[in-house]
Parts: C-alpha cells; structure tokens; sequence
C-alpha cells in the first residue's frame, strides 16, 4: 500500500508497484524529492535577498517623509487655512509626524 502523500506528490510508486519493482522507479522519485529540496532552498535565498536589498529602504523612505514631504505638507496646510481659527496639522498628522 502506497501512503498518500507519495500518491499526491508523484505517480512514480504507483507505477512501481503495477510493474512489480518499485526498486526501478525509485531514483527518479529520489529526483523529485530533491529537486523539491532546491526550490525550497532558493526560495529561501530569494526571500534573504530580498530582505537584505529591502532593509535600506525602511530607513531611507520615513527618513525622506519626515525631511521633505512633512515639511511641504505643513507649509501647504498652512497656507491655505491661514485665515482660519488657528487650525493646525489634523491629529492623526501631527501623531505619524512627532
């Protein structure tokens, strides 16, 4: 009896047993299983490339707002309720801004 994860995973055992020598077909079984194996392992390595090559932009991106688009943003506001009744940045602003 062939378990069911090696059904799902390659017809390869089931062909084995119908010819009566599962010894024949068990390389190439060996093959997939390996080959699954360096997928997973490039995955891997894709998956720390991308967190090594992302990590500068976590730093530069709110570095950038907090510089340049918060400043504008302010002066922005503020020019246009200049007249108003002291309104200031929205909250919400002010708290993601510090």
């Amino acid at each position: 009896m062939v378990p069911k994860c090696c059904r799902t995973r390659c017809g390869h055992v089931e062909a084995g047993e119908r010819i009566g020598d599962i010894g024949k077909v068990l390389p190439a079984c060996r093959l997939l299983l390996r080959d699954a194996v360096s997928h997973v392992r490039g995955a891997l390595n894709y998956s720390r490339a991308a967190g090594v090559c992302g990590k500068p932009f976590t730093i530069a991106v709110p570095a950038m707002l907090r510089v340049k688009v918060i400043p504008s943003f302010r002066s922005v506001f503020e020019g246009v309720f200049a007249g108003g009744d002291g309104v200031g940045l929205p909250a919400f602003t002010r708290f993601c801004a510090g």
